[in-house]
């Protein structure tokens, strides 16, 4: 009887992690999460510190390169404080705007940002955020050209990452322009055309752990106990 009962135990073990294989291998652990953030703020600054931050919610123009004679850097700050999940991986999304450049491609260069959110919000003379905009941690690089008409996606780099994961607060990014040509040279990038200008981070989240898991959990202790029985 008790050789019986250990095979009925045995045989049920064996369906039950069949049919745990089975659903894993057909369902994820959790689907991962997509969630887009809209910047708090963003803007251009020039050596001389002038801030072009105007707008609505301190949504200014981000154009960057040679512009009126002399460089703009830019800039991107956003509020992770929604996120509780740890992030996989990021996108910067910005308008293309105007192409304006002689040469074929440009390329763009993304930075980590030390000057403080309040800084750039107070403006004033800036000139020590223009430093700051293109220099520390690199974020990401992106070669842009005139095919690029409509939106310009760059993914963030490990970095990046791990900088978001470990503030999810007020997140900054800076940009500039690697390729300038000459001090005077046509070369700049997203030259607003529109005051609707889209700059977003696009965010995939880590998933939580699901019920599947849980379930399976539960399964493996019942077959524990029925074995130990």
């Amino acid at each position: 009887m008790n050789r019986l009962l250990s095979g009925s135990v045995s045989l049920s073990a064996t369906a039950w992690l069949t049919l745990l294989l089975a659903i894993f291998g057909n369902c994820s652990l959790g689907a991962a999460q997509t969630l887009t953030i809209d910047a708090t703020s963003r803007g251009c600054v020039t050596p001389f510190g002038n801030c072009d931050n105007s707008g609505s919610s301190t949504l200014g123009a981000y154009f960057v390169g040679n512009w009126l004679g002399f460089e703009h850097r830019n800039f991107f700050y956003f509020d992770l404080s929604s996120v509780s999940q740890p992030i996989a991986s990021a996108t910067l999304v910005l308008t293309a705007g105007l192409y304006n450049s002689t040469d074929p491609s440009e390329n763009y260069e993304l930075h980590d940002v030390t000057t403080p959110f309040a800084t750039i919000l107070a403006g004033g003379n800036l000139s020590s955020a223009f430093a700051d905009l293109g220099s520390s941690a690199v974020y990401a690089n992106r070669v842009v050209t005139a095919a690029d008409t409509t939106n310009v996606e760059i993914e963030l780099n490990s970095s990046a990452i791990a900088a978001m994961n470990a503030t999810h607060g007020s997140f900054g990014i800076g940009g500039s322009l690697t390729t300038i040509a000459a001090p005077k040279s046509p070369d700049s990038l997203f030259v607003p055309t529109s005051s609707q200008l889209v700059s977003q981070l696009q965010l995939t989240l880590v998933p939580e752990p699901s019920t599947l898991l849980l379930l399976a959990t539960g399964v493996i202790g019942f077959l524990g106990r029925s074995k130990a029985r």
